[in-house]
């Protein structure tokens, strides 16, 4: 008896994975922020937003955020002449945080700018040692019959992991 439980132990062991394997928890949502300041310049503009929503993965969620972009035309053919970034703040019911920022450059020889791709910069509370990337999608914004850019909606997409 003692041989065959002694068996079945060292089977069961080297089964089992010595370590652990990273874990991933899959994120996306389409929020919309009530934009609480926008500034325009003659190539870009940006804003300050903020906002409550449901975020797959994480559920409910406050958040505040940044948006930048322009182009510089005077720096052509500069190949990074143009840029785009966007850095988020998720807050869960629970007070942890999760911090997102993306950046990117092109040319303005280039029809399309690339993605926005995000990482995650910073997790405290649940969150502390995950790392995280993803998408974020800017989706047509919202503004007030005066022209005043009052909604800003955005998809992210993405995955966080730990170990």
């Amino acid at each position: 008896m003692r041989g065959t439980l002694l068996l079945a132990v060292l089977v069961l062991g080297a089964a089992w994975p010595a370590a652990a394997t990273a874990a991933e928890r899959p994120i996306s949502a389409v929020l919309t922020g009530t934009v609480t300041e926008s500034w325009w310049w003659g190539h870009g503009s940006g804003s300050e937003f903020e906002g409550e929503g449901v975020v797959k993965g994480l559920g409910k969620v406050s958040f505040a955020g940044t948006h930048d972009e322009g182009c510089n035309v005077w720096a052509w053919p500069n190949p990074d002449a143009c840029w785009h970034s966007f850095d988020l703040t998720l807050t869960t019911a629970s007070a942890d945080t999760l911090v997102l920022s993306s950046r990117t450059q092109w040319s303005l020889d280039e029809v399309e700018p690339p993605l926005l791709e995000w990482t995650l910069e910073l997790g405290d509370g649940r969150f502390a040692g995950y790392s995280g990337a993803g998408i974020v999608d800017l989706l047509a914004p919202e503004y007030d019959q005066d022209g005043t850019l009052r909604y800003q909606p955005f998809r992210l997409t993405g995955v966080l992991t730990t170990e």
